[in-house]
This record gives C-alpha cells, structure tokens and sequence, in this order.
C-alpha cells in the first residue's frame, strides 16, 4: 500500500495536481468455529446431564485501496496570467456583441413581418372594387368589395 500511495503521489506532483483528500477502501474477513455436545439422562428417581462445547473465531479488517480527491494546480507567470484575463475579457465581449446583433435581428426581422403583413392587406384593399349604391332613403354609399361601407369615395378609395 506504501508503494501505491508514493506511486500516487509521485504522478500528483509530475500532473501539478493537489491531493484534497484521501479515504481508504477496506474489505474485512471473519472466521468462526464451534463444536458442542451434551447428554441427558433421567432415571425413576433422579436426573443428570453433562454437555460440553468449544469454539473460536477470528475477524480482521484490511485496507484494499483508496479514493482520492484532486485538485489541478498551475503555476504561471505574470504575463500569462494576463494574457489569460484579456482573452476572457475580449471571449466575454464577443459574447456581448452577439447578445445585443441577436436582439437587433429579432427586432428587424420583426419589423420586416409587420412591413409584408402591412402590403399584403394594402394589396387586397387596393385591388377591391368600389361600388357606388344608392341608399333607400336618398342617399349615397360607398362599398368596397362587398364589404365595408363608406359614406364617402374618398374614405372607400385611401383605406391605410
């Protein structure tokens, strides 16, 4: 078991990893025996027995292996150090940026439906048909394909 854990903590030391922590696995073994006898015997006016016995056991816990909790651990220089700030800094940046492109394009992609959904009902209403009808009363209406009723043309004809 010695060997195992310099072994162990020889690859600790060449990975630049911490051991945090070490639980031993044990497995234990147990051992047990016993023999026993007795007799009995009774007459018309007495009684009497004997018995004997013998037994032994053993048991014994023993340390199989272990698991171990680690810990990277780097030593860098200054320098690299921070060269490694600024690349997450400029990472945390980029992502910023497409944050904020994201939301643009949802905003204009929206704007551009509303624009399609706004010329396709200018569509419809510009190829509708003005009827002229008189009214029963006297009066005049403005009909656009047999829908809407307007009291002027000019209503009927700049539907926005």
């Amino acid at each position: 078991m010695k060997v195992a854990l310099d072994d162990f903590s020889d690859y600790c030391d060449k990975n630049q990893m911490i051991i945090k922590s070490v639980v031993p696995l044990t497995r234990a073994q147990a051992h047990q025996y016993s023999i026993a006898d007795t007799y009995f015997a009774s007459g018309p006016n007495s009684a009497g027995g004997w018995g004997y016995g013998l037994g032994y056991g053993w048991g014994i816990s023993m340390i199989v292996g272990f698991a171990a909790l680690l810990q990277r651990e780097e030593e860098i220089s200054d320098e690299e150090y921070q060269k490694r700030m600024h690349q997450l800094e400029e990472q945390k940046a980029r992502e910023e940026k497409i944050a904020a492109l994201k939301k643009e394009q949802a905003v204009i992609e929206s704007e551009i439906q509303d624009k399609a959904n706004f010329i396709e009902a200018s569509e419809c209403y510009s190829s509708a048909a003005v009827e002229e009808r008189k009214g029963i009363v006297g009066g005049v209406k403005f009909i656009v394909s047999g829908e809407k009723a307007y009291p002027f043309a000019s209503g009927a004809i700049n539907i926005s």
